[in-house]
């Protein structure tokens, strides 16, 4: 009688709409906070960039932060480099392509709602990496407290570590070419 109500419990929670908003699954992982279950809506309106975003060079952002900076070969040298939070995030961009680097060991840098379909574990070099195959809504958790900024809607992400960094590339809608570029990061 009781593995009966537990599998009752189960099948609601799993298969309805009012038990699946009920349920959230929170992992972090790679200084990312997934939140998986009832996305909510998604973010419409202008993206926000990040607190103190400005325009720099690669080799200027190098010398401001204090985490190892990569580029992937497979793209290239950006068209774009952004350094955010007084240094604790580098965006490189590329036409429809973003990779953000940033500490990745300490605390949560991003938070990313998510409902269907589902993020998939997949790997980077034989390291754990996470696919997050459809557009979401992106929230950056500031430095230094006070309220999360809802950035932006976000297209499809890897999210991988390297050493103590993490990083998020976003734009590629193929995973197994954004574990490609991935793989060619130096």
């Amino acid at each position: 009688m009781v593995s009966a109500v537990a599998l009752l419990v189960a099948l609601f929670f799993g298969a309805t709409p009012v038990g699946r908003a009920a349920v959230v699954e929170i992992l972090k992982f790679a200084g990312i906070e997934l939140r998986i279950g009832d996305p909510g809506p998604l973010p419409s309106g202008s993206p926000r960039p990040l607190p103190m975003e400005g325009t720099t060079t690669l080799e200027e952002a190098r010398r401001q932060v204090v985490f190892p900076i990569v580029v992937p070969a497979e793209l290239g040298e950006p068209d774009e480099v952004r350094i955010s939070d007084r240094g604790r995030v580098v965006s490189m961009v590329w036409p429809g392509i973003r990779l953000d680097q940033y500490d990745g060991t300490l605390e949560v840098v991003f938070r990313k709602e998510l409902g269907p379909p589902w993020p998939e574990e997949t790997t980077v070099d034989g390291s754990r990496a996470e696919w997050v195959p459809a557009k979401h809504g992106l929230t950056y958790l500031p430095r230094a407290g006070g309220l999360p900024v809802e950035t932006r809607l976000s297209g499809p992400t890897l999210v991988w570590q390297r050493g103590g960094v993490g990083l998020r590339l976003e734009g590629v809608t193929d995973r197994e070419r954004a574990r490609e570029i991935a793989r060619s990061v130096q």
